[in-house]
């Protein structure tokens, strides 16, 4: 791999989606409406961007879109941006060791030097890991709640294209 530039900056942006009702995941504590995801880019010396995304749900994961601004603000970011790099793993690993857990926030910020790292090649980021193993991902849904609320759920899914089903 080619010596990246380093990385100048990383800023964050939450972007709120609301769920059809009969899409909201239902649990015995509490109800998931919607999602507040972080958009994570990472910019380049030479302006080269690339963008991940932090999916923490609080409930689920225990990370969320405030803890993951605060974690990439005060840990993360501070690691990382103004380095040197020769290799996205050299990145990664002090993305790993900046801060306990936080794997989903970790995860996305990640996924933005990859891609930053795609761009400043020229490549696809599948040639980066090895190459592409598959043209098609299936995506599922969670459907959750009793009887008609399931049944209902599952109608709606299919309407918005789902035909996997947790």
């Amino acid at each position: 791999m080619n010596s990246l530039p380093a990385i100048k900056k990383i800023t964050t942006t939450p972007v709120t989606r609301h769920f059809k009702p009969a899409l909201a995941v239902r649990g015995a504590r509490s109800t998931h409406a919607h999602s507040t995801y972080l958009i994570v880019c990472v910019e380049l010396e030479d302006g080269t961007r690339g963008y991940g995304e932090v999916s923490g749900t609080k409930n689920w994961s225990g990370e969320d879109a405030e803890s993951a601004e605060s974690a990439i603000r005060s840990k993360i970011g501070p690691s990382i941006v103004g380095s040197k790099f020769s290799e996205v793993r050299e990145i990664s690993q002090l993305i790993s060791g900046s801060i306990d857990r936080s794997y989903f926030t970790k995860a996305g910020v990640n996924m933005a030097v990859w891609d930053a790292a795609g761009k400043f090649q020229g490549l696809p980021v599948h040639k980066l890991l090895g190459g592409k193993h598959r043209s098609k991902i299936p995506v599922k849904i969670s459907i959750s709640g009793d009887g008609h609320e399931i049944e209902h759920g599952i109608e709606e899914a299919r309407k918005s294209g789902f035909s996997k089903f947790k």
